[in-house]
């Protein structure tokens, strides 16, 4: 009796760690000449993890090896979507080819993470169109922050509403809420440059205030740079006009350095302030490596 379970244990615990996930699905109406394709939408690599064909039925079945738990970019026919992927889980996808993967329909283990994910997302979709982006970043310093703390505030709210109604999973919660702090941080960055070209303020300052605010969106900075593309498109556009003061300083009367080769050493300059891990990753992102 022991024996067996011991052997039942052992499956479990080889279950639980697989990263495998195994797809199936059909797409009615879809062509058979399209296929389907997974790629991990965290890292820097786009080659994708499998590329799965559909049958003249609209069936499709497959599985690859996920990296990790995490998000994955589903392609088909031109167009694509996010979906929430762990491994192990087996991934029950369908939809009209027409739409789909904008609109999809999962079913079985991988249902509940996926359904706050598409709920969260529609919420985005529409309170975006609520927002006038153009009037938020003509404010003046604190009542821009207001407005964007304001949007942090509802779409967060929305997520915890999520959160009751379908009970994820912690890790695609909190990638959800870091996926918000790094597309506000984006529209900080951008009010910032904003205010510094505005002509009759080229020394604009930030208070401490918005640099608080700033620097507490990006608490769990280590994550969200492993994770989210969008945080290191924000850590490239918040270092490009020091990038350009290294270069313009470092490339004269070199004509045979490239930009890239250039960003590698400025990042090196920077190791009091980013791990290995982060400048390594900012510069595949940058395509200095």
């Amino acid at each position: 009796m022991k024996k067996y379970l011991l052997l039942f244990i052992i499956a479990i615990f080889v279950m639980s760690c697989s990263k495998k996930v195994e797809v199936k699905g059909k797409i009615t109406g879809g062509s058979p000449l399209e296929r389907i394709e997974f790629i991990e939408a965290s890292g820097v690599a786009t080659l994708p993890l499998a590329n799965i064909g559909v049958k003249n039925d609209g069936t499709f079945s497959g599985s690859f090896e996920a990296p990790k738990n995490g998000m994955y970019l589903i392609s088909y026919a031109g167009k694509q979507n996010l979906v929430y992927l762990k491994g192990g889980q087996t991934l029950n996808i369908s939809g009209s080819g027409m739409n789909f993967p904008n609109d999809y329909v999962i079913t079985g283990d991988a249902k509940k993470n996926n359904d706050f994910f598409t709920a969260t997302q529609k919420y985005l979709t529409n309170y975006a169109q609520t927002v006038n982006m153009n009037e938020l970043m003509m404010k003046d310093e604190k009542g821009f922050l207001q407005g964007i703390q304001k949007v942090e505030k509802d779409i967060n709210n929305n997520i915890e509403e999520n959160v009751k109604k379908f009970s994820p999973d912690s890790e695609v919660v909190n990638w959800k809420k870091n996926d918000l702090s790094s597309t506000l941080l984006s529209i900080i960055n951008q009010y910032e440059m904003r205010q510094g070209q505005t002509p009759g303020n080229p020394s604009f300052k930030a208070s401490k205030t918005f640099t608080d605010y700033e620097n507490k969106l990006q608490e769990n900075k280590d994550v969200m740079i492993k994770e989210n593309p969008y945080y290191r498109q924000y850590l490239l556009a918040k270092m490009s006009p020091d990038f350009q003061k290294y270069a313009e300083a470092n490339s004269k009367n070199k004509t045979d350095i490239t930009t890239s080769e250039l960003f590698a050493q400025y990042l090196k300059t920077k190791k009091r302030y980013f791990s290995n891990y982060e400048r390594l990753s900012i510069s595949i992102c940058y395509g200095s490596v």
